[in-house]
């Protein structure tokens, strides 16, 4: 009977080993499972205009180029200024105050247009973030 009895702890023994192999073997995951990341949509962006609003009347003729200038110079740190520069058309350079030029900025500088008027004249680019409001 004791032979029986080791057969049959022996069995057991082996049961419980297969059991536990098994169980650490799993291809269950077991805890909390990983979240799998989800790629976020980007926003398709949209034209904005600034918080200044709408350009009155006279709107801004056509851009003609950009005047860039160092505003300050201190070595390695500069300080650049730059603004829309537009056409002269049908007087507009008059109705905004700068005379007969050939071409001028679409506002005076302290005028609260300006940021308006400047985007009205420079539009924006698909590829670029909106424009500071």
């Amino acid at each position: 009977m004791s032979a029986k009895r080791g057969i049959v702890c022996l069995a057991a023994v082996a049961l419980v080993v297969a059991g536990l192999v098994r169980c650490g073997s799993s291809s269950t995951p077991t805890g909390t499972p990983t979240p799998t990341p989800v790629p976020v949509p980007t926003p398709t962006p949209t034209a904005v205009v600034p918080a200044a609003g709408i350009c009155p009347s006279p709107t801004p003729p056509p851009l003609r180029y950009y005047a860039v200038k160092v505003h300050d110079d201190s070595g390695y740190r500069k300080i650049l200024d730059s603004h829309p520069i537009v056409q002269n058309v049908d007087g507009y350079c008059e109705k905004v105050g700068f005379g007969s030029a050939k071409f001028c900025p679409t506002r005076a500088e302290d005028d609260p247009d300006r940021a308006a008027c400047d985007f009205q004249a420079t539009g924006r680019a698909k590829d670029t973030s909106p424009p500071p409001g």
